[in-house]
């Protein structure tokens, strides 16, 4: 508990970069800083991707490597004003991110003044899939 303490010291709240688990655990979402100094989050794996292939479903219009997560702005405590997508509905939302702790980032999405929040944690270097749609 102490060295999760000290972790989070040293990363900061605004440190989101890695891969995370989504809120549901059904998908990996690789999170890096872009050149314009905002973040972006892109689909990097997802449960039931390689059982479609298994079986010979059409994965043509996969998520996989989709961006779920976009135009970020930094701010002292959070990344603010930014969009999440909702790949089952093809929606867009508001969308701010914050450290938790130094493996959990809580995700918020907001329709008006109505807001929902998922708590995503971080997968370990050993535990990442980093699977390629096929053609």
């Amino acid at each position: 508990m102490i060295l999760a303490a000290l972790m989070l010291q040293f990363a900061g709240p605004l440190d989101v970069a890695g891969v995370w688990e989504t809120g549901n655990g059904r998908a990996h979402v690789e999170i890096a800083e872009t050149a314009d100094g905002s973040i972006r989050g892109q689909i990097i794996w997802y449960a039931s991707y390689e059982q479609d292939l298994a079986e010979g479903r059409d994965t043509s219009d996969t998520i996989l490597g989709k961006v779920l997560l976009e135009d970020f702005v930094r701010s002292d405590d959070k990344w603010r004003r930014g969009k999440i997508h909702d790949l089952r509905n093809d929606r867009t939302y508001r969308s701010a991110l914050s450290r938790s702790d130094a493996d959990t980032i809580s995700v918020e999405g907001c329709l008006a003044v109505f807001c929902r929040a998922q708590q995503w944690t971080r997968v370990p270097p050993d535990q990442q899939i980093r699977l390629q749609p096929t053609d």
